[in-house]
């Protein structure tokens, strides 16, 4: 292996240790807002969400 595969191989590994948790934070806290968001207006408005009652 040459340096650059080394150096790519090392890149890689800091990017997936500092961009993982991100990405799971992102994927996973960030569409839980939207819905609380959501469920807090409905209950506020009591307007009748047929696509959201699934």
């Amino acid at each position: 292996m040459d340096a650059i595969a080394i150096f790519g191989l090392v890149y890689w590994l800091i990017c997936m240790i500092l961009f993982g948790p991100l990405m799971f934070f992102v994927c996973v806290y960030l569409p839980e807002v939207p819905v609380r968001y959501v469920k807090s207006l409905r209950q506020q408005t009591r307007v009748p969400f047929t696509l959201l009652d699934r």
